[in-house]
């Protein structure tokens, strides 16, 4: 039987959120073949990184899923880092330096926060929004 559900990651949709902007930024990574220019790689985060925060902070609002409350911030905000990186504004960070942080920083952001508010955003009345 087939759940209708407000949430994303739920409804399978999800996939189109996380696989499509991860199999963009795997196409620009420096080891690649073929190396791109700086610009071109930042972009290419940037776009992928504001796709996640964006389905995230929208998943936020249509189901209340607490994690995307903060992987939404989080993924834009290292969408703008990418941009920086790329555009050779930050010279302290690199693409390996980025990538790192998201590996180490999705899981904590993705899982603490519902380890330690729930899954769902609770209305103040206690009602589930």
């Amino acid at each position: 039987m087939v759940q209708i559900t407000s949430d994303i990651e739920l409804s399978g949709a999800g996939c189109t959120t996380a696989i499509t902007p991860n199999q963009l930024v795997q196409s620009s990574s420096e080891n690649d073949m073929m190396q791109l220019a700086p610009w071109m790689t930042g972009s290419i985060w940037a776009i992928a990184l504001s796709w996640m925060g964006y389905a995230c902070l929208r998943n936020a609002r249509q189901c209340g899923r607490m994690h995307c409350f903060f992987s939404g911030p989080f993924f834009l905000g290292s969408a703008m880092l990418a941009l920086g990186i790329g555009m050779q504004w930050i010279q302290w960070l690199t693409f390996n330096g980025l990538g790192l942080f998201l590996l180490i920083g999705t899981p904590l952001v993705c899982v603490l926060p519902e380890m330690f508010w729930g899954t769902y955003k609770v209305a103040t009345n206690g009602k589930e929004e």
